[in-house]
């Protein structure tokens, strides 16, 4: 769709921008660990360059997310958010497409 805009000049149609927060690798420490998330299994997230890594048995490959906010983070591919629940400093879960992931260590 955006290509067909840009090449026929029609307005209005312009690819979401997203701003990249950016957060130390001790900061996104708090993210870090296993979750499980539900009718899925397990996902590990690993902080990986200036953002975090899921990876999982159920994927077919890591999803690398950067942060937006303090708590939010975005898929770098196609923009899906992760809203993550800290308490303490620490991540105790994700929100990502309704799915409620919760942190197990």
């Amino acid at each position: 769709m955006l290509s067909i805009a840009d090449e026929y000049g029609l307005p209005g149609i312009e690819p979401d921008s997203r701003s990249v927060t950016e957060q130390s690798a001790e900061e996104l420490q708090r993210f870090a660990g296993t979750y499980r998330i539900p009718e899925m299994g397990e996902g590990e997230i690993t902080v990986k360059d200036n953002g975090l890594e899921l990876t999982a048995g159920f994927l077919d490959e890591a999803i690398f997310i950067l942060p937006e906010t303090d708590s939010t983070f975005f898929d770098k591919r196609d923009g899906t958010n992760f809203t993550f629940t800290v308490r303490d400093n620490k991540a105790e879960g994700f929100r990502v497409q309704g799915i409620e992931a919760t942190r197990i260590q």
